[in-house]
């Protein structure tokens, strides 16, 4: 029986997410007992951990620290396989050690927020709101703010909400505004200020969270649009992690979670008034049907929900995402079919579509006839002009 101490702080929405997700896993394991280590104010007690690892001859360990609290070093010494959540990425265990770091993608966290907001089009200046403590992942997610909207050459503003001149700042950001907030109960915070001093939202300023702690982000109104991050995977991942150093004892590479998708609610609810998400939609569309990309890929890529694409598709440009994306693929279809004697399926793979018959069942469904049977009607036409 492999025994299992997981020493993280259940105070917060994400590590308890984390936590089932490493218990979903050691679930499926018949031969892991897994001990739960209560963790005080988000501050890991390295030696009790220790002292209590080495009494129970502990197999492995999962926690936490976004410091390095004393004992640390002890820690990464004891040999006990071990994964670190979280840790700031500054720094490395020892090429040896039977360690492995996960971690939150917080660059990544940042781009998904940055492109989402982009997204709805019609705003006037972008901001990311940060706190005193400057902790490492909410320096990565600033950074990863400033990154994504760097491809539109947007450099958006920062704040740090305890600052006194808060208020007035909010006042002077020029409205409309989208501000991402490095978590959900900071976004709480923000959209306080703005019902304070009688801010809009999200007509004047919308806000985004980090986490979708929905005991926060629908405790409030209007209800908060938070990233969704992938803890129970982070957690899953973990545990599976653990699991290969205590069976190999090889060290692996950090792991990046990379954040599920955006939770939209009312702080960022709008439907963009000159349709800059259709734009944007239609454009990558374009460039790449080709690479066999689906109505998700596309909301991946403008960070937002697929629900939230299909809806604006069929509100504003009166077509589904899908018929969209099939109509683009067809009519690049049409000019291959007439200009080259190239066989179908090798048609069907450079339009993007998943096989041959896929191909011919939607070109039917639309025009009514195979694509040979249109080539064959349609080529005389077009030698004749």
């Amino acid at each position: 029986m492999k025994k299992i101490i997981v020493a993280l702080s259940s105070n917060s929405c994400a590590m308890r997410e984390c936590i089932v997700g490493i218990l979903n896993y050691a679930n499926s394991k018949k031969n892991w007992n897994v001990q739960l280590m209560s963790v005080a104010h988000q501050v890991i007690d390295i030696p009790s951990l220790l002292s209590g690892a080495n009494a129970a001859k502990i197999d492995g360990i999962i926690t936490g620290v976004t410091k390095r609290p004393p004992g640390f070093d002890d820690l990464v010494r004891s040999g006990i396989p071990l994964v670190l959540n979280n840790h700031p990425s500054n720094w490395a265990p020892h090429a040896d050690a039977p360690i492995t770091l996960v971690q939150n993608d917080n660059i990544a966290i940042g781009r998904i927020g940055a492109h989402y907001l982009h997204s709805k089009g019609h705003f006037r200046s972008f901001a990311f709101v940060r706190t005193a403590v400057k902790s490492y992942w909410e320096v990565f997610r600033h950074r990863g703010f400033n990154l994504g909207l760097a491809k539109w050459g947007i450099t958006p503003l920062a704040h740090k909400i305890e600052q006194a001149d808060f208020d007035g700042w909010i006042r002077r950001l020029p409205k409309p505004a989208a501000l991402m907030t490095n978590c959900d109960s900071t976004a709480i915070n923000v959209v306080e200020t703005c019902l304070r001093i009688k801010i809009k939202i999200p007509d004047q300023v919308a806000i985004l969270g980090v986490d979708n702690d929905e005991l926060f982000c629908k405790a409030i109104r209007p209800q908060i649009s938070s990233v969704q991050t992938n803890n129970a995977e982070m957690g899953r991942r973990a545990a599976a992690e653990l699991d290969r150093l205590m069976r190999t004892g090889k060290p692996g590479k950090t792991i990046y979670i990379k954040p599920e998708k955006i939770i939209e609610r009312d702080s960022t609810r709008t439907i963009p008034p000159a349709g800059h998400l259709i734009d944007y939609g239609l454009r990558f569309m374009r460039e790449n049907f080709q690479n066999g990309i689906t109505v998700n890929d596309i909301a991946d890529h403008l960070g937002v929900s697929p629900a939230l694409l299909r809806l604006r598709f069929r509100t504003i440009h009166g077509k589904s995402a899908r018929d969209t994306l099939i109509e683009t693929r067809l009519e690049k279809a049409k000019q291959l079919l007439l200009a080259s004697d190239e066989p179908i399926g090798r048609v069907a793979q450079k339009v993007g579509f998943a096989s041959p018959q896929r191909f011919s069942h939607c070109f039917a469904e639309r025009l009514a006839m195979s694509p040979s049977d249109w080539r064959a009607t349609q080529r005389p036409l077009s030698r004749a002009t």
